[in-house]
């Protein structure tokens, strides 16, 4: 994205060399967006992901991509700024077209996202010590426990299982533009310098 004064004078542009011309204020400030839209994302994962005891929930990470960051690497739902790690405010840096990559550091993660088919039945789910009433609002229904499925996966109705996230509940976050606004939000939130 290129940054123009309001006489139309380009500041900076698309290009990872155009870094160079930015102000320290400048690379703060898209910093600045960068934390604030990785902030936006977490929240928005986090409440639209699975719920049932808070545990996935809470691992939702933005972890930085360059050197020199400080500060965050964890925290709880519903996440504060703090909670994200603060960038480097260097000219090397601030080419960098990614900033953050958020993950959830769960062990279960990938089964939670609905990306990778398990048995969610005895020994496997409930997990030990966890019990069967979740947190979140479960819809219960039924599923095949004798093959791996999806988390999602349940006929609604009546039935032993439960979920408390839609299947492909974070592949819709991203197809759907939730992703995207979450972006844009936190980026708008994070800069204060306007053309």
């Amino acid at each position: 994205m290129a940054i123009y004064s309001k006489k139309g004078r380009r500041y900076f542009g698309t290009q990872r060399r155009d870094a160079r011309f930015m102000t320290e204020d400048m690379i703060k400030e898209a910093n600045d967006a960068a934390r604030d839209a990785a902030l936006e994302i977490i929240n928005g994962l986090a409440k639209a992901g699975p719920y049932w005891d808070g545990h996935f929930r809470n691992e939702w990470v933005a972890i930085p991509l360059g050197s020199g960051a400080s500060g965050g690497g964890g925290g709880s739902y519903p996440y504060q700024l703090n909670n994200i790690p603060e960038l480097a405010v260097n000219k090397n840096e601030a080419g960098r077209v990614a900033k953050y990559e958020i993950v959830n550091q769960s062990k279960y993660a990938p089964y939670a996202m609905d990306l990778q088919p398990g048995k969610f039945n005895r020994p496997n789910f409930p997990r030990p010590g966890k019990g069967r009433n979740p947190k979140g609002n479960a819809k219960p229904g039924t599923r095949d426990h004798e093959v791996p499925t999806l988390r999602g996966d349940i006929t609604l109705g009546e039935g032993g299982s439960q979920i408390t996230a839609p299947l492909n509940w974070y592949v819709k976050f991203i197809q759907d533009g939730r992703a995207n606004n979450s972006l844009k939000t936190g980026a708008n939130r994070g800069l204060k310098f306007r053309n």
